[in-house]
């Protein structure tokens, strides 16, 4: 199977070395509702999430969870690209400083209230420049507990 596409539950299962028999049995449930979960039949209870989430020691999953199975998550959940810890620091830091070189700008358009059409063009640039700082926020308190050996 591709990793590209891998189910969310599966790969974070085998990220922890356990067989579908032994998940099943500290998840509480059957093997057979887990091979439901990792076969795409079934979407899992957000309880039963959160038991993988600790059991599999992977923050990544709750959000992958959420991000792909709500309506809200879909529309309002980035994509997130995990990479090494460093990687994502750096990037965060980076992402701080293009928003700063850009901040008394920031500040002139807002402070009345009203963007004008000739403030658009900044503020679109502002609204990019921290929606990048946002998700490496996310990918960095993410990572803590995933594994980014394996996309998921």
């Amino acid at each position: 199977m591709s990793y590209q596409y891998q189910n969310i539950y599966q790969l974070s299962r085998e990220n922890t070395g356990l067989t579908q028999e032994k998940a099943s049995e500290l998840l509480d449930i059957s093997v057979e509702s887990l091979r439901a979960y990792e076969n795409d039949k079934r979407i899992p209870p957000n309880a039963i999430v959160v038991k993988m989430i600790s059991i599999y020691n992977n923050n990544m999953l709750g959000y992958e969870h959420v991000r792909r199975t709500t309506k809200a998550g879909v529309i309002f959940l980035p994509k997130l690209e995990m990479k090494s810890l460093s990687s994502i620091t750096l990037k965060l830091h980076k992402e701080i400083k293009d928003y700063l070189k850009k901040e008394d700008d920031f500040i002139d358009i807002v402070e009345d209230d009203v963007i004008d059409e000739d403030e658009e063009e900044v503020w679109n640039d502002v609204m990019e420049k921290l929606e990048s700082i946002y998700e490496a926020i996310l990918k960095l308190k993410l990572s803590r507990n995933t594994k980014i050996s394996k996309k998921v």
